[in-house]
Order: structure tokens, then sequence, then C-alpha cells
């Protein structure tokens, strides 16, 4: 074969395969695609509450729902009941003792040194009777042995604390609370009866009664970590609306001067 024929066919070749070169779809080069930006949480993030109760800059445990602290208290007090009454009935009474037990609520406002509060609590009191008056029960002449309350009590105040934030943790150092509540009691009394004509048969008279009281109240308190001790005193005026007598007034008027001691957490 001479090389005129050689050229000729490689020149056929090459002018055949550029249509089919053009006809080819070209093949993609593969590219790398970009990874998608991922969000680290972390799992302080993951617990955090919502943001209306976190605040920044309040800690972790900053006030929930933008207002102050709640504050729980359980206390127990005691001491002197005075009747103060001009009736016959309460001139017959001599000073008696009261105990009470229950719990506050301390709704705080945000900067801790005063708070709204709510009282439950159970109340038992005793007076002795004195000689010096006779009373017609149902026809028989008596004297008054002794009176005694058991009730249940709500009542609604405010405190303030003079020398820094009450909340439990906000304040280390020895505070001074003072503030008043009022209220109403509901609950039971009986009154035991000397009969006059025996000479010491008792005669006993039941009643339900209410009672409305409006209290003042000064309290020393020594933060103790986790909770704070309280102890203080409270003067209190009680009205008190009950029929153990028929035909004698005795409703009663008292002042009672209590003696405190509780733990707030």
């Amino acid at each position: 074969m001479s090389t005129n024929h050689v050229i000729a066919g490689m020149m056929m070749l090459v002018g055949l395969a550029g249509p089919l070169a053009r006809a080819e779809s070209p093949i993609p080069l593969a590219t790398e695609t970009p990874a998608a930006a991922t969000t680290v949480t972390t799992p302080g993030q993951v617990y955090a509450p919502e943001s209306w109760i976190y605040q920044p800059g309040e800690g972790c445990c900053g006030p929930a729902g933008k207002h102050g602290p709640i504050g729980t208290e359980v206390y127990g007090r005691g001491g002197v009941s005075i009747v103060v009454g001009n009736n016959a009935f309460s001139k017959s009474l001599k000073t008696g003792w009261e105990v009470m037990g229950g719990g506050r609520s301390l709704f705080f406002n945000q900067a801790g040194d005063r708070a709204f509060v709510v009282d439950l609590g159970v109340s038992f009191t005793n007076n002795d009777g004195k000689s010096n008056n006779i009373f017609n029960f149902q026809g028989t002449p008596v004297t008054i042995q002794s009176l005694y309350r058991t009730a249940f009590s709500l009542g609604l105040g405010m405190d303030w604390f003079a020398r820094g934030p009450g909340d439990v943790g906000s304040f280390w150092g020895t505070n001074v609370r003072y503030g008043f509540d009022m209220g109403a009691r509901w609950g039971t009394t009986h009154v035991d009866l000397n009969n006059v004509n025996t000479g010491g048969l008792n005669i006993r008279s039941h009643d339900v009664y209410a009672a409305g009281f409006a209290a003042l109240h000064v309290d020393l308190e020594i933060p103790m970590g986790a909770w704070t001790l309280l102890t203080g005193l409270r003067g209190e005026y009680a009205y008190s609306v009950m029929e153990l007598i028929p035909g004698s007034n005795t409703n009663l008027q008292e002042v009672n001067a209590l003696f405190t001691v509780g733990v707030r957490y």
C-alpha cells in the first residue's frame, strides 16, 4: 500500500470522528457538595427554660413569670389570750392561753424586700372562768368554769424586710421583718358551766362560731443556707360571734400576745 493511500485513510477517520464526538453527551465531572451547616446544641441549652421565664442576668433560677420568687413558711405560735369585752360573759373570763400552727405563702416583689402573704392556720384557745357572775341556763343558775375554742383561720397581709431581700438565698445577714395581716376564723366552741344549785355538776354548751381578726408582727430572721430561721412577736385583736348561753350576750373580744417560731424555705 502506498503512502498516499495511508494518509487518505487517516484523514477520512478524523472526518468521521468529529460528528460523533459532537453527538456524545458530555460526562459531568464529579463535584463536592458543601456540607450542610449544622447547629451544635449543648446539654445546657436543651434543658434551659423558655425566654419568658429565663431572664438574662438573673442567674439560672431567675424570677418565674418576670416577677419575684415565692417563699413557703411554716410556724408555731403561743401566748396569752386577754379578754377585753364589756359584757357580763367577757367579764366572767380570766386571761387564758392560745396556741397556733400553720403555713404562709410569701409572694415577693422583684427586689425581694416586700411580699404579699397568704396565711392558713389552726388555733386552740382556752380561758378559765370566774365565779363573780351568775347566768341563767335554761332555768338553771350557772357560773362559767372554762371556755374553749378551736378554729381554722385564713389571713391576708403584707410583709416588709428592713435590711435586705427576704427570699431564701438572696441575703446572708440577719434580717428584720415586720408586717400585718387580717382575716377570718371559723370553728367550734364550748363552755363548761358550774351548776350553782348542786355545787359542781357541770353543764356543757356547744356552738359553731366565727371571728374576724387583725394583727401586727415583727420577726428576727437568721439565714441558714437553704432555709431561714425566724422568731418574733405578734399582737392580735379578734372579735368572735357565738351563742353559748341563751338570752345572754356571749360575743367575745380578745387581744392575743403571741411568740412565733418558724422556718422559711
